[in-house]
This record gives structure tokens, C-alpha cells and sequence, in this order.
């Protein structure tokens, strides 16, 4: 495919590109590839065209490999940024106090982990996990 983003509206030309990899796992499944991007804007613009594209879709219409063009078996694609290890598991940890405790929202941006209880609400940063044990005290 000669432009990725094509699908998503947005242009990404080989220049905004710094790396592409193919990580090798033990796992049967998948292979993750690796797209590291020249700017950190075009990698968020690219983050957000996705959430706007699958938002409010069926599984099955969320981005996937019919739209980014690719033969074979029906697969969805999934697009996340890289964390470190640590921001990996507080991610991870978030995401469980979210659905526990009735949070409607949670997401990582630039390597930051966020909270949001409802759709107008602000929002909240998590940055440890006394963070969590916090806003569980002050439900």
C-alpha cells in the first residue's frame, strides 16, 4: 500500500518514518510490527485518526487488514504506542481500576496513563500506583 493512513484520512508520507520492525515473539499468533515515527505529532495524529475511525463501530468494522489493504484471513489491527515496562504494568493496572471502579475512560498518551470517571469529567493522571489507591479512598 502506498500510503498507510489512507484508510484513516490522514497522510503519512516514507519521510515521517524512521523504523519499521517486526518483532519476533514466542507466540503463535501475530507478530507486532514496530513503526517508529520521525515526529511524535505525526505518531499522535496517527493514534488519533484510529480512535476516530474505530469509535463507535462493530468489532468487526474497527480497523482491520481489509483496510490497511492486506490479503488473507479477516485480522484486526491494533495500534498502540510503546511503553516502558513500568508505564506498562501502572497501563495495565488502570485499566483494571477502571472497569472495577466504574471509570468509563482510561488511555495512555506520550507515556502518560489517564483516567476519566465520565465523559465531561476532567481527567486524571496517574503517575503510581498510590495514585489508584487514592481515587479508590476518595469514591
Amino acid at each position: 500500500m502506498s500510503n498507510p493512513g489512507s484508510a484513516l484520512d490522514i497522510n503519512i508520507q516514507e519521510q515521517d518514518i524512521s523504523d519499521i520492525y517486526r518483532v519476533i515473539t514466542k507466540s503463535e499468533s501475530t507478530n507486532p510490527i514496530v513503526v517508529e515515527f520521525v515526529s511524535s505529532l505525526k505518531k499522535e495524529a496517527l493514534i488519533d485518526s484510529i480512535r476516530k475511525f474505530n469509535k463507535g463501530k462493530k468489532k468487526e468494522d474497527k480497523l482491520n487488514t481489509r483496510h490497511a489493504k492486506i490479503e488473507g484471513a479477516l485480522r484486526p489491527v491494533f495500534v498502540s504506542e510503546s511503553l516502558t515496562q513500568r508505564a506498562k504494568h501502572l497501563f495495565y493496572l488502570a485499566r483494571d481500576f477502571a472497569k472495577t471502579q466504574g471509570f468509563a475512560y482510561c488511555w495512555s498518551s506520550n507515556g502518560n496513563i489517564y483516567l476519566r470517571k465520565k465523559e465531561n469529567m476532567p481527567f486524571v493522571r496517574v503517575i503510581h500506583e498510590t495514585d489508584l489507591e487514592k481515587l479508590k479512598e476518595k469514591q
